[in-house]
């Protein structure tokens, strides 16, 4: 468990750092002086900080998605031990709170499984496992899409911030001193 936690941290980081890196060259290309702003590196900073703490939620996602299928066998273990048909809204009851304590990482996505929804996977034959392991997987990739589109809007909006505030310099040269200038 602290290994996918220091993982996920660490992924993180390296897709914060590698976003912020890929932004500053584009702002490097289109202003001359972004750097050169205090306001710019603090935008910067603080960009990173936010796509820090998303990518790292985005990087467990993903790691929490390699469990899914043990999350299924799982299920499947308590479902064959148990006959299926018979199975009860406080069995599907009972079985969430044996994964929630089997799996305490995929807590927030197993708790907000609806029971109704897989008494009725039970009574239709359609199985439970697949029920959950979809639910999961469904659940995972809104998870997902919703950390990827934060972070899409913490860099249009650092890049808003930091083109709104910097100025191009107008390079001018003073052509009335020619004179110095040595041509061969």
């Amino acid at each position: 468990m602290v290994g996918n936690l220091i993982g996920s941290i660490i992924w993180g980081t390296l897709i914060a750092a590698c976003v912020v890196g890929a932004l500053w060259g584009v702002l490097r290309k289109l202003r001359v002086d972004v750097i050169q702003s205090p306001l710019s590196l603090i935008v910067l900073a603080v960009l990173f900080f936010l796509l820090g703490a998303q990518s790292t939620l985005l990087a467990g996602a993903f790691r929490l998605r390699g469990y899914t299928d043990e999350i299924a066998s799982y299920v499947s273990s308590i479902v064959n031990t148990e006959e299926s048909s018979l199975m009860d809204i406080e069995d599907i009851k009972s079985m969430r709170e044996r994964l929630i304590d089997e799996y305490p990482v995929a807590k927030p996505f197993l708790e907000s499984l609806d029971i109704q929804t897989a008494m009725d996977y039970v009574k239709n034959g359609r199985g439970l496992v697949s029920y959950v392991s979809d639910g999961i997987n469904g659940m995972l990739s809104r998870y997902m899409l919703r950390r990827g589109l934060w972070m899409a809007g913490f860099v249009l909006l650092a890049m808003t911030i930091v083109l709104l505030t910097n100025r191009r310099r107008d390079y001018t040269y003073d052509f009335s001193d020619m004179d110095s200038i040595d041509i061969i």
